[in-house]
Protein backbone atom coordinates (compact mmCIF):
# COMPACT_ATOMS: atom_id res chain seq x y z
CA UNK A 1 0.00 0.00 0.00
CA UNK A 2 1.77 3.21 -0.84
CA UNK A 3 -0.95 5.38 0.59
CA UNK A 4 -3.51 5.97 3.23
CA UNK A 5 -5.60 8.97 3.29
CA UNK A 6 -6.92 9.67 6.21
CA UNK A 7 -10.36 10.96 7.11
CA UNK A 8 -10.95 12.38 11.13
CA UNK A 9 -14.56 13.04 11.83
CA UNK A 10 -16.90 14.08 14.60
CA UNK A 11 -20.47 13.80 13.99
CA UNK A 12 -20.72 15.21 10.41
CA UNK A 13 -22.16 12.18 8.91
CA UNK A 14 -23.87 14.38 6.07
CA UNK A 15 -20.93 16.23 5.05
CA UNK A 16 -18.16 12.76 5.46
CA UNK A 17 -20.81 11.31 2.31
CA UNK A 18 -20.09 14.06 0.16
CA UNK A 19 -16.66 13.93 0.98
CA UNK A 20 -15.51 10.02 0.82
CA UNK A 21 -17.76 10.50 -2.75
CA UNK A 22 -15.51 12.77 -4.10
CA UNK A 23 -12.60 10.78 -2.72
CA UNK A 24 -13.44 7.89 -4.16
CA UNK A 25 -13.10 9.41 -7.69
CA UNK A 26 -9.23 9.56 -7.08
CA UNK A 27 -7.17 8.60 -10.15
CA UNK A 28 -4.78 5.91 -8.73
CA UNK A 29 -3.17 2.19 -8.98
CA UNK A 30 -6.23 -0.13 -7.30
CA UNK A 31 -4.54 -1.80 -4.17
CA UNK A 32 -2.12 0.75 -3.81
CA UNK A 33 -4.27 3.32 -1.77
CA UNK A 34 -6.82 3.13 1.03
CA UNK A 35 -9.32 5.57 2.40
CA UNK A 36 -9.47 5.02 6.74
CA UNK A 37 -12.30 6.90 8.31
CA UNK A 38 -11.45 7.54 11.85
CA UNK A 39 -14.21 8.09 13.77
CA UNK A 40 -13.88 10.12 16.84
CA UNK A 41 -16.32 9.65 19.45
CA UNK A 42 -19.83 10.75 16.92
CA UNK A 43 -23.49 9.97 17.86
CA UNK A 44 -24.27 10.56 14.18
CA UNK A 45 -24.84 8.24 10.96
CA UNK A 46 -20.57 8.15 10.57
CA UNK A 47 -20.41 4.66 11.28
CA UNK A 48 -23.23 3.86 8.32
CA UNK A 49 -21.90 6.61 5.86
CA UNK A 50 -18.10 4.92 6.73
CA UNK A 51 -19.41 1.35 5.33
CA UNK A 52 -21.78 2.45 2.76
CA UNK A 53 -18.92 3.27 0.96
CA UNK A 54 -16.85 0.39 2.00
CA UNK A 55 -16.79 -1.54 -1.33
CA UNK A 56 -17.98 1.34 -3.75
CA UNK A 57 -15.02 2.13 -5.95
CA UNK A 58 -11.37 0.87 -6.96
CA UNK A 59 -10.31 1.71 -3.22
CA UNK A 60 -11.20 0.80 -0.56
CA UNK A 61 -12.94 2.45 2.30
CA UNK A 62 -12.17 1.47 6.31
CA UNK A 63 -13.67 2.41 9.22
CA UNK A 64 -11.66 2.63 13.22
CA UNK A 65 -13.20 3.84 16.12
CA UNK A 66 -11.33 6.31 18.69
CA UNK A 67 -12.97 6.89 22.04
CA UNK A 68 -10.57 9.26 23.32
CA UNK A 69 -12.09 12.84 22.42
CA UNK A 70 -9.75 14.82 20.67
CA UNK A 71 -7.93 15.41 17.17
CA UNK A 72 -4.25 14.54 17.94
CA UNK A 73 -5.85 11.24 19.21
CA UNK A 74 -7.86 10.50 15.93
CA UNK A 75 -4.88 11.57 14.27
CA UNK A 76 -2.38 9.21 16.35
CA UNK A 77 -5.50 6.59 15.49
CA UNK A 78 -5.41 7.10 12.34
CA UNK A 79 -1.84 6.64 10.82
CA UNK A 80 -1.15 3.82 13.47
CA UNK A 81 -3.86 1.96 11.92
CA UNK A 82 -2.82 2.98 8.38
CA UNK A 83 -1.14 0.51 5.82
CA UNK A 84 0.22 3.22 3.45
CA UNK A 85 3.92 4.40 3.64
CA UNK A 86 2.08 7.96 3.23
CA UNK A 87 -0.25 8.84 5.41
CA UNK A 88 -2.69 11.70 4.26
CA UNK A 89 -4.63 13.95 6.37
CA UNK A 90 -7.79 15.23 4.87
CA UNK A 91 -10.07 17.16 6.92
CA UNK A 92 -13.65 15.83 6.80
CA UNK A 93 -15.34 19.06 5.50
CA UNK A 94 -12.21 19.06 2.35
CA UNK A 95 -12.42 18.57 -1.15
CA UNK A 96 -9.13 17.49 -2.99
CA UNK A 97 -10.07 19.75 -6.28
CA UNK A 98 -8.27 17.57 -8.55
CA UNK A 99 -8.65 13.89 -9.21
CA UNK A 100 -4.84 13.32 -9.10
CA UNK A 101 -4.62 15.34 -5.80
CA UNK A 102 -3.11 12.05 -3.91
CA UNK A 103 -0.39 11.24 -6.69
CA UNK A 104 0.45 14.70 -7.17
CA UNK A 105 1.02 14.98 -3.27
CA UNK A 106 2.85 12.04 -2.47
CA UNK A 107 5.59 12.92 -5.65
CA UNK A 108 7.14 15.12 -3.05
CA UNK A 109 7.89 12.19 -0.87
CA UNK A 110 10.04 10.32 -3.76
CA UNK A 111 13.07 12.68 -2.23
CA UNK A 112 13.90 10.62 1.45
CA UNK A 113 14.64 13.71 2.98
CA UNK A 114 10.98 14.82 2.91
CA UNK A 115 9.19 13.93 6.40
CA UNK A 116 6.41 16.10 5.28
CA UNK A 117 4.19 17.52 2.49
CA UNK A 118 1.20 19.86 2.01
CA UNK A 119 -1.03 21.79 -0.21
CA UNK A 120 -2.91 24.78 -0.43
CA UNK A 121 -6.42 25.18 1.24
CA UNK A 122 -9.21 26.94 -0.71
CA UNK A 123 -12.06 28.34 0.93
CA UNK A 124 -15.73 27.81 -0.07
CA UNK A 125 -18.01 29.80 1.21
CA UNK A 126 -22.26 28.97 1.78
CA UNK A 127 -25.08 30.25 0.02
CA UNK A 128 -24.92 33.25 2.29
CA UNK A 129 -21.62 34.61 1.04
CA UNK A 130 -19.13 35.85 3.09
CA UNK A 131 -20.11 38.89 5.47
CA UNK A 132 -18.51 42.06 5.16
CA UNK A 133 -16.95 41.99 8.61
CA UNK A 134 -14.76 39.41 7.88
CA UNK A 135 -11.12 40.91 7.54
CA UNK A 136 -8.60 38.73 4.99
CA UNK A 137 -6.39 38.20 7.73
CA UNK A 138 -9.01 35.95 9.12
CA UNK A 139 -9.55 33.70 6.15
CA UNK A 140 -6.63 31.59 7.54
CA UNK A 141 -8.92 30.82 11.15
CA UNK A 142 -11.36 29.33 8.67
CA UNK A 143 -8.66 27.10 6.57
CA UNK A 144 -6.98 29.41 3.66
CA UNK A 145 -3.82 28.55 3.74
CA UNK A 146 -1.26 32.05 2.52
CA UNK A 147 1.45 30.47 0.58
CA UNK A 148 3.08 32.58 -2.37
CA UNK A 149 4.94 30.22 -4.28
CA UNK A 150 3.91 28.91 -8.25
CA UNK A 151 6.36 25.57 -7.97
CA UNK A 152 7.23 23.49 -5.38
CA UNK A 153 9.17 24.84 -1.88
CA UNK A 154 10.92 23.92 1.46
CA UNK A 155 8.65 25.38 4.21
CA UNK A 156 10.28 26.63 7.35
CA UNK A 157 8.40 27.65 10.83
CA UNK A 158 5.87 29.05 10.85
CA UNK A 159 5.00 28.45 7.38
CA UNK A 160 4.09 24.93 7.58
CA UNK A 161 1.16 23.00 5.70
CA UNK A 162 -1.98 22.92 7.59
CA UNK A 163 -3.57 19.80 8.83
CA UNK A 164 -6.57 20.29 6.44
CA UNK A 165 -4.49 18.87 3.52
CA UNK A 166 -1.08 17.50 4.85
CA UNK A 167 1.09 13.86 4.30
CA UNK A 168 3.73 12.41 6.42
CA UNK A 169 5.72 9.62 5.94
CA UNK A 170 4.58 6.87 8.24
CA UNK A 171 7.75 5.56 9.87
CA UNK A 172 8.31 10.01 10.91
CA UNK A 173 5.65 9.67 12.25
CA UNK A 174 6.16 6.65 14.41
CA UNK A 175 9.84 7.30 15.54
CA UNK A 176 8.49 10.99 16.81
CA UNK A 177 5.15 9.17 18.53
CA UNK A 178 2.81 10.77 16.49
CA UNK A 179 1.12 14.60 17.35
CA UNK A 180 0.80 16.07 20.87
CA UNK A 181 -2.78 15.49 22.72
CA UNK A 182 -2.37 18.81 24.49
CA UNK A 183 -2.87 20.20 21.18
CA UNK A 184 -5.60 19.88 18.40
CA UNK A 185 -9.43 20.50 18.54
CA UNK A 186 -11.24 18.95 21.51
CA UNK A 187 -15.12 19.04 21.55
CA UNK A 188 -15.86 22.49 21.59
CA UNK A 189 -12.07 23.59 22.37
CA UNK A 190 -10.68 25.71 19.56
CA UNK A 191 -6.79 24.66 19.85
CA UNK A 192 -5.02 23.69 17.30
CA UNK A 193 -0.96 23.65 15.92
CA UNK A 194 -0.65 19.59 16.56
CA UNK A 195 0.97 19.04 12.82
CA UNK A 196 2.65 22.56 13.59
CA UNK A 197 4.75 20.85 16.21
CA UNK A 198 5.23 17.66 14.53
CA UNK A 199 6.98 19.64 11.79
CA UNK A 200 9.13 21.60 13.88
CA UNK A 201 10.03 18.16 15.34
CA UNK A 202 10.82 17.03 11.75
CA UNK A 203 12.54 19.67 10.60
CA UNK A 204 14.66 19.39 13.87
CA UNK A 205 15.80 15.99 12.81
CA UNK A 206 17.02 17.27 9.82
CA UNK A 207 13.81 16.28 7.26
CA UNK A 208 12.16 18.27 4.89
CA UNK A 209 8.94 19.76 5.00
CA UNK A 210 7.68 20.80 1.36
CA UNK A 211 4.66 22.87 -0.23
CA UNK A 212 2.97 20.99 -3.09
CA UNK A 213 1.07 23.77 -5.39
CA UNK A 214 -0.99 21.58 -7.42
CA UNK A 215 -2.41 19.54 -4.43
CA UNK A 216 -4.93 21.90 -3.43
CA UNK A 217 -8.34 21.34 -1.49
CA UNK A 218 -11.82 23.16 -0.94
CA UNK A 219 -12.66 23.51 2.53
CA UNK A 220 -16.43 24.25 3.21
CA UNK A 221 -17.13 27.29 5.60
CA UNK A 222 -19.83 26.51 7.88
CA UNK A 223 -22.42 28.86 8.39
CA UNK A 224 -22.49 28.36 12.35
CA UNK A 225 -18.20 29.43 11.64
CA UNK A 226 -19.41 32.94 10.33
CA UNK A 227 -20.38 34.92 13.59
CA UNK A 228 -18.49 37.12 15.76
CA UNK A 229 -18.37 34.89 19.10
CA UNK A 230 -16.96 31.93 16.81
CA UNK A 231 -14.10 34.34 15.78
CA UNK A 232 -13.71 35.24 19.59
CA UNK A 233 -13.46 31.44 20.52
CA UNK A 234 -10.80 30.81 17.44
CA UNK A 235 -9.08 33.67 18.71
CA UNK A 236 -8.81 32.42 22.23
CA UNK A 237 -7.60 28.77 21.11
CA UNK A 238 -5.08 29.76 19.20
CA UNK A 239 -3.65 31.92 21.49
CA UNK A 240 -2.87 28.90 23.87
CA UNK A 241 -1.98 26.32 21.27
CA UNK A 242 0.76 28.99 19.48
CA UNK A 243 2.08 29.65 23.64
CA UNK A 244 1.95 25.76 23.91
CA UNK A 245 4.18 25.39 21.35
CA UNK A 246 6.21 28.59 22.12
CA UNK A 247 6.66 26.74 25.57
CA UNK A 248 8.02 23.31 24.00
CA UNK A 249 10.18 24.78 21.11
CA UNK A 250 11.08 28.29 21.95
CA UNK A 251 14.01 28.99 23.52
CA UNK A 252 14.21 30.94 27.26
CA UNK A 253 15.27 34.11 25.38
CA UNK A 254 12.73 33.68 22.13
CA UNK A 255 10.29 33.09 24.82
CA UNK A 256 10.56 36.23 26.66
CA UNK A 257 10.32 38.07 23.26
CA UNK A 258 7.38 36.41 21.97
CA UNK A 259 5.59 37.49 25.39
CA UNK A 260 6.42 40.80 25.39
CA UNK A 261 5.52 41.47 22.11
CA UNK A 262 1.94 40.28 22.65
CA UNK A 263 1.92 42.29 25.83
CA UNK A 264 2.41 45.33 24.01
CA UNK A 265 0.10 43.88 21.20
CA UNK A 266 -3.00 44.09 24.09
CA UNK A 267 -2.09 47.58 24.36
CA UNK A 268 -2.18 48.72 20.81
CA UNK A 269 -4.89 46.38 19.53
CA UNK A 270 -7.10 47.71 22.76
CA UNK A 271 -6.82 51.04 21.13
CA UNK A 272 -7.57 50.12 18.00
CA UNK A 273 -10.78 48.24 18.56
CA UNK A 274 -12.23 51.03 20.07
CA UNK A 275 -11.09 53.80 17.67
CA UNK A 276 -12.58 51.44 14.68
CA UNK A 277 -16.17 50.93 16.66
CA UNK A 278 -16.36 54.68 17.53
CA UNK A 279 -15.85 55.02 13.40
CA UNK A 280 -17.95 52.32 12.73
CA UNK A 281 -15.55 50.52 10.68
CA UNK A 282 -17.03 46.78 11.60
CA UNK A 283 -14.45 44.55 9.70
CA UNK A 284 -11.64 46.06 11.43
CA UNK A 285 -12.66 46.51 14.99
CA UNK A 286 -13.16 42.81 14.55
CA UNK A 287 -9.91 41.85 13.34
CA UNK A 288 -8.55 44.00 15.98
CA UNK A 289 -10.68 42.06 19.06
CA UNK A 290 -9.46 38.79 17.04
CA UNK A 291 -5.79 40.13 17.54
CA UNK A 292 -6.52 41.66 21.21
CA UNK A 293 -8.21 37.77 22.23
CA UNK A 294 -5.42 35.79 21.14
CA UNK A 295 -2.69 38.38 22.30
CA UNK A 296 -4.48 37.73 26.25
CA UNK A 297 -4.52 34.02 25.67
CA UNK A 298 -1.30 34.09 24.62
CA UNK A 299 0.12 36.20 27.47
CA UNK A 300 -2.01 33.65 30.05
CA UNK A 301 -0.82 30.37 28.77
CA UNK A 302 3.15 31.41 28.46
CA UNK A 303 2.34 32.44 32.64
CA UNK A 304 0.45 29.41 33.55
CA UNK A 305 -2.24 31.70 34.42
CA UNK A 306 -4.46 28.74 31.55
Amino acid sequence: MDCSVIICTYNRADILRENLATLLQQAYAPGKLEFLVVDNCSSDETPAVARMFANRGPHPVRYVYEARQGLSYARNCGFREAQGEIVIFLDDDALPEKNTWVANLIKAFRDPQVGAAGGDIHLRWPDSGRPDWVHDFLLPNLGKTMFDFQQEAVLHYPHYPWGGNIAFRKACLQQLNGFSPQLGRNGEAQLSGEETEVCLRLEAEGKEIRYVPDAAVAHLVAPERLTREWFHRRAYGQGLSDAEIARLHAGMRQGVIQLMRNILKVAIYLAGKTTYVLTRNPRMATYCSYQLTFSRAYIMRMLNLR
